[in-house]
């Protein structure tokens, strides 16, 4: 373990008491007292401070490791220069004071945990603030008490927040670390929803919906509350979707994705959405669909094949041949033909990253032209 803090040259009259967790420690800083609440060793503490602070340190301690350790740096260090060093200093498992400080200093290594969170070998235990319980208490001419409080939540809510904040405009949610337990299962379960939005699996998505659904209920009595109803709107909306008929959910689920830009997911999406709703007709008012493979000579009535996708894919197979020969269905015609499968060219040069379009922008109007035609089908 680590223990990192900043110390300026305030100078200090006599030992301190700094209560954490109950317990109360008499020294001349807030690390001193650290080291002794945590257990770590002075080998495990780095203090970083200017000239006047070594001098300070050596006024009052003798212990040769914490000199040893002592990272010096200019009163007039550039800010840049000293969040670099603070990100440097962080290791796996530190723990951060940021009591005492010269100027800035004190601020930066706090931001520097932010960027520090999000490296695979820095991880921050706690970062701890000792509050003065006597705001008009001296410590060069008395003896002031002080409270450790930490701090560690608050970075978890700025990574949360982000968590929320890409969720909400992407279904994808980043690689960060909560360790603060009220939101560790929020951000876990958010994290295997935007997996699983991601691969398109959005009957087991509901499902995960409705589990994180008492989840977000410490965000309600959390500064993070302003976000609670973007997030709550998501989560409802993959609801809602339970109800609704397979087609039905396959399609609100395109357009969704589409509001989001997930162009791949959408079209795949849209493609299900479509061929559930031929076989819902299709099933619905008795329709006789037959596929005819003219190698073999073979015929398959596409209604006895008890296995869905492979009835789907019969009745995509054989549509044409039976609008050529009905010719008046209202829905299953001509029209829907040719988009079906255009919409299946779509799906097919997109799955295998041959996309005909030269931009973006061009596919997602196309995509846009499908879902509202077919829109205007399934909502008839």
């Amino acid at each position: 373990m680590r223990l990192l803090t900043v110390l300026g040259a305030t100078k200090i009259g006599s030992k301190q008491k700094y209560i954490y967790d109950k317990v109360e420690y008499e020294e001349f800083f807030s690390f001193l007292a650290l080291q002794k609440a945590l257990g770590i060793e002075s080998e495990g503490t780095v203090v970083i401070g200017t000239q006047s602070t070594r001098e300070l340190l050596e006024g009052h301690t003798a212990d040769n490791a914490i000199l040893k350790n002592f990272r010096q740096v200019d009163d007039g260090i550039e800010i840049d220069d000293f969040f670099r060093l603070c990100l440097e200093l962080i290791d796996a498992d530190t723990y951060l004071d940021v009591t005492q400080g010269f100027r800035h200093m004190p601020m930066t290594l706090l931001l520097s945990s932010l960027t520090a969170a999000n490296f695979e070998h820095k991880n921050i235990k706690d970062i701890l603030y000792a509050k003065t319980l006597d705001s008009s208490c001296q410590p060069s001419t008395s003896v002031c008490s002080y409270e450790f409080y930490s701090m560690l939540s608050y970075l978890d809510m700025a990574s949360i927040a982000t968590s929320i904040d890409s969720f909400c405009a992407s279904y994808s949610t980043p690689a960060l670390k909560v360790t603060y337990p009220k939101f560790v299962a929020l951000y876990a379960s958010l994290d295997l929803l935007s997996r699983h939005l991601m691969g398109n699996n959005l009957t087991y998505a509901v499902e995960l919906a409705k589990a994180i659904k008492p989840r977000l209920e410490p965000l309600r009595s959390s500064p993070l509350s302003p976000l609670l109803p973007k997030l709550e709107g998501e989560i409802d909306f993959l609801i809602g979707l339970e109800k609704m008929r397979e087609h039905e959910r396959f399609f609100e689920g395109a357009k969704r994705y589409a509001q989001k830009e997930l162009l791949l997911n959408s079209v795949t999406t849209l493609f299900e959405a479509v061929t559930a709703f031929l076989d819902y007709i299709v099933t619905k008012e008795g329709l006789s669909l037959v596929s005819f493979d003219y190698k073999s000579g073979r015929q398959t009535i596409c209604k006895e094949q008890k296995d869905k996708y492979k009835r789907r894919n019969c009745q995509k197979k054989s549509l044409k041949a039976f609008v050529d020969k009905t010719k008046t269905h209202t829905i299953v015609n001509g029209a829907f033909v040719t988009q079906l499968k255009e919409l299946d060219k779509m799906r097919n040069l997109s799955a295998h990253a041959f996309i005909d379009e030269k931009s973006s922008i061009d596919y997602e109007a196309k995509l846009r032209e499908k879902l509202y035609f077919f829109e205007k089908l399934i909502n008839k």
